[in-house]
Order: C-alpha cells, then sequence, then structure tokens
C-alpha cells in the first residue's frame, strides 16, 4: 500500500483495505471525522472514480470541504467528469484498476514526506471517533438500536460476507463497518431506490453463492418488494433479510420533526396504533425460517441461528424510532429547510 492517507466517498468501491491503518473514513455529510478533516487540510486530493457529489463533500461548502490551496488529481474513466464539479490540476483518463495496478508498481519509488505532527493529530480524532461508537455498540436498550445491529451483524460476518443495505442505512454501516475485499457492500444509493436491498441481495447470492448475503433493510424498503421473498423460496437462495422495523419511514420522519415539529405520511398506523404486517409469519407463509426479535440479548444468537440454517430467512428486528445519527459533516439541505434561511442560493 502507498504510503499515503486513504478516505472514500460514502458509495465507495472497495479499491482500498478498510482495515488499513492509512484509511481514516468517508468523507461527506454523515462522514467520519478524521476523513472531513483531511478533505479540508490536504495539500493534493487524488480523486479516483467519483462524480463529487453533493453529499459526499459536504456541499461544496467553503467551511468544510477544500481549502483554496489543495491540488486536484482527477481519475476517471469518462472524460466529461474531468472540472465538471471542481477544477482539477491533472486529468487522467484512465481505468481505476490499471492506474492503481500502476501506482503500487511503483510504490517503493514514491517518497511522500508527511507531518507527523499533523498525522498525530488526524489519528487522534479517528482513535477518538472509535470510542464513540465502542460506547454505543454493546446497548441493551429496547427497541433495540442501531448501533447494537449493526454490531452483532458485525459479529457473524467474515471478510467475503457481502452486505447489502438502501438509503435509510448506508451511513451508518459506513460508520461501523469496515470492508477488506471488493463488492461486499452493496448500497442502494445515487437514484435513492426504496426496496433495492430484498431483490438485490438475491442477485449477490448467485453471483457469489459461497459467500453469505445478509440485506440490512428498513420496514418500509421491504414493505415495497416483499414479494421477492417468493423467489428465494422457490429457488432456496439462502439470503438472510434483517429487517429493521421502526413503524415508519424514519429517516423521512426524523427530518419532517425536526425541521416542521409534525410528521405527516411517515409513520405505519392502524386504528391509531402503530402496525406493521407479522413480518414473520408472511416469511414462513412464503416458505421461508423467520424470527423476531424484541430483546437485543437475544440477536446475536439469531443472527448466527439464521446463517447457519443455509436456508433463506427473515429476522424482524424491533428497532428504535429515535435512532442517534452521527454526523461531521454539512449539508446545505438543512440551511435551505431552516425558518432562517432567505432563499439567496449557497
Amino acid at each position: 500500500m502507498l504510503d499515503s492517507l486513504e478516505t472514500a466517498v460514502e458509495k465507495r468501491s472497495f479499491c482500498i483495505d478498510e482495515t488499513s491503518a492509512n484509511y481514516f473514513g468517508f468523507t461527506g455529510v454523515v462522514g467520519t471525522p478524521s476523513a472531513n478533516q483531511i478533505l479540508k487540510e490536504t495539500d493534493v486530493l487524488v480523486v479516483i472514480g467519483t462524480k463529487m457529489p453533493e453529499m459526499d463533500c459536504n456541499s461544496w461548502s467553503k467551511d468544510f470541504f477544500l481549502n483554496e490551496s489543495t491540488e486536484i488529481i482527477h481519475v476517471d474513466i469518462d472524460p466529461y467528469q474531468f472540472s465538471k464539479i471542481i477544477n482539477s490540476r491533472l486529468q487522467i483518463q484512465s481505468n481505476a484498476k490499471y492506474l492503481l495496478e500502476s501506482l503500487y508498481s511503483k510504490h517503493e519509488e514514491i517518497n511522500l514526506d508527511i507531518d507527523k505532527r499533523w498525522l498525530k493529530k488526524i489519528n487522534n480524532i479517528k482513535n477518538k471517533w472509535e470510542v464513540s461508537l465502542s460506547e454505543s455498540k454493546n446497548s441493551y436498550e429496547s427497541p433495540i438500536t442501531v448501533e447494537r445491529l449493526l454490531s452483532d451483524i458485525n459479529e457473524c460476518r467474515d471478510d467475503d460476507t457481502i452486505i447489502v443495505s438502501g438509503v435509510g442505512l448506508r451511513h451508518a454501516i459506513g460508520q461501523f463497518m469496515l470492508f477488506k475485499n471488493p463488492r461486499t457492500n452493496i448500497v442502494g444509493s445515487g437514484f435513492g431506490t426504496m426496496g433495492q436491498e430484498v431483490p438485490a441481495a438475491i442477485g449477490a447470492k448467485i453471483a457469489k453463492p459461497e459467500s453469505t448475503v445478509i440485506a440490512i433493510v428498513g420496514d418500509g424498503s421491504f414493505r415495497s418488494t416483499m414479494q421477492t421473498l417468493v423467489m428465494a423460496a422457490e429457488y432456496n437462495i439462502p439470503v438472510i433479510w434483517i429487517v429493521q422495523n421502526n413503524y415508519s419511514f424514519n429517516i423521512i420522519s426524523l427530518y419532517q420533526n425536526k425541521h416542521w415539529g409534525r410528521k405527516i405520511g411517515t409513520d405505519f398506523k392502524k386504528n391509531n396504533n402503530l402496525y406493521n404486517p407479522d413480518f414473520v409469519s408472511l416469511a414462513k407463509s412464503f416458505g421461508l425460517n423467520g424470527y423476531k426479535v424484541k430483546n437485543p440479548k437475544y440477536l446475536l444468537g439469531t443472527i448466527k441461528r439464521a446463517i447457519s440454517s443455509k436456508k433463506p430467512c427473515v429476522i424482524d428486528v424491533i428497532s428504535t424510532m429515535t435512532p442517534n445519527i452521527k454526523a461531521s459533516g454539512y449539508w446545505a439541505v438543512n440551511d435551505i429547510f431552516s425558518k432562517k434561511w432567505d432563499g439567496n442560493p449557497f
């Protein structure tokens, strides 16, 4: 590995080993503090295969994004991406794989003089962040927290386990899970397709039958495409769907409540009571295994049981409606939604 500091964007494609000591997380609105700090202070930024979108670049804010003196080297197979968002000093049209292989073959000739005091500061930020995450991983709260759910899934996966997730959980997975191998984190991002986690997990298992495939899916997404379970039963495709059941389109609900102090059309209710179908009975009616977990002390054992069964399975996890969302970046949407916004562009 080159002696350089490495960060990624949230929809990262795994050119680097995230378990490396040189990896400092991902940038952007819900990125890690160390990655965002590097983004603000770096002298040279090598951009590989990203369009530098708003969410990954803190709405391009001068207070949270690059400093004016940062030199950018932009690598992309599509030349139309060059300087489309941010001007770059050097543009290289190349397949990312070929370029990285070429760089690695010359890595012993590349001598990067990184300021040790600055590196110590960045490592301290990283370590402080990791401590804050570890404190929340062992929560015994009921309903179950996102941190505890992801921590227990982490206990059950190896480097080849494929995690499939949607737009609601992608940031938390980026914060709590490190991935070593390519294509082991399938993220529903870009157009934000709700419900892709259910069928995408089947595709991942067919493509890599030797790997454990776990889809972490919100209940809103699951309700959108849960008919796909029929196919898993028909062909005995042993995927595990872990449903984060918080009786709502939770991210939308949180933003409505934050900015307007009310929620409309986000909570799932029947006769004014929180409601969801019985996902366990539904799974069993399709021919899958099904489990419900309300108490976190049973969560880890249930996930292990589902993996060892080698059968398609749904785990219904009763989850908190008020997650502790950790964000170190900036998103202009929060200012636009604010009552203080005067209508002028940012």
